[in-house]
């Protein structure tokens, strides 16, 4: 993600009439006062962080490879597949609980897991649940998970892309998708 400042003319005209007139409207509402900076006539400019680029997104996996999609396994299951064998320890188990219950809380349950249409239960589930780097607290939860897998041996790999696949599901924190052939994942 790319941030550039754009900072407007003190001598920004305020027209917005075809004739290039003034119109006497007051016209400077579209670039939101976020801070100001001292042109080099002393005068004072507004300034606006502008974001270019497209999100970057996020998925926490170890080596071994998921049934359904075929892709490296995410730390999620990994985790619930250690405890079901009885490897993690009580204070593991409650930080598990914590953080499961955290996300079940503060993350909503993708409706979809499949491009295919309905219906669903019938079609095998190949999509991949990605944060979004935007979901900073859900990401520093994700890496509490990371640090009791580690702690049995297992090393987990942070994935980032760009392009993740086709979308079946998306909110503020979370893209779910079928990946791409090329997609590493």
């Amino acid at each position: 993600m790319t941030f550039a400042r754009a900072v407007l003319d003190c001598a920004f005209k305020k027209c917005c009439m075809r004739s290039g007139g003034y119109d006497g409207g007051r016209r400077n509402y579209f670039f939101p006062r976020l801070g100001t900076v001292n042109s080099a006539r002393g005068h004072s400019c507004p300034v606006r962080t502008v974001i270019i680029g497209k999100c970057m997104y996020l998925r926490f996996v170890v080596a071994d490879i998921d049934g359904d999609s075929e892709r490296a396994l995410g730390v999620f299951h990994a985790v619930r597949y250690l405890r079901a064998a009885g490897k993690l320890h009580a204070y593991e188990e409650d930080q598990h609980d914590i953080v499961r219950w955290w996300f079940n809380e503060n993350l909503e349950r993708p409706t979809r897991f499949t491009a295919s249409r309905a219906p669903f239960y019938r079609k095998k589930s190949r999509a991949l649940s990605w944060f979004k780097d935007t979901a900073t607290e859900h990401l520093a939860r994700v890496r509490d998970l990371a640090a009791i897998l580690e702690n049995h041996g297992v090393p987990v790999r942070t994935v980032k892309a760009k392009r993740v696949g086709y979308v079946v599901y998306e909110d503020e924190y979370q893209i779910v998708a079928e990946p791409f052939a090329d997609t590493e994942c």
